[in-house]
């Protein structure tokens, strides 16, 4: 009974922390930047070879203006892992 005890608190702990980590990730949701939409809008906006330039020019330029942002899979990792051992409180 001991080993099933033991097996269903790790699961029950897994599962608070996928659920605390979904919770974070839509409460940073509106702050999070992954270059794919702005890619995809600019190949949109831009089709066809004439427009290839430009929308290369634009793409490189977004990706200089965010090249240093953290991605969310590390903040999610790191603020998962302090919470879990409770520096943040």
């Amino acid at each position: 009974m001991g080993n099933l005890a033991k097996i269903l608190q790790n699961y029950q702990a897994g599962i608070s922390k996928d659920q605390r980590l979904e919770k974070l990730y839509r409460a940073l949701a509106p702050y999070l930047f992954d270059g794919s939409e702005c890619f995809r809008t600019i190949n949109a906006e831009l089709p066809g070879p004439e427009n290839e330039i430009a929308a290369s020019n634009i793409r490189h330029a977004n990706l200089a203006q965010f090249c240093d942002c953290v991605p969310v899979d590390i903040i999610l990792e790191v603020v998962g892992k302090l919470l879990d051992e409770g520096k943040l409180s």
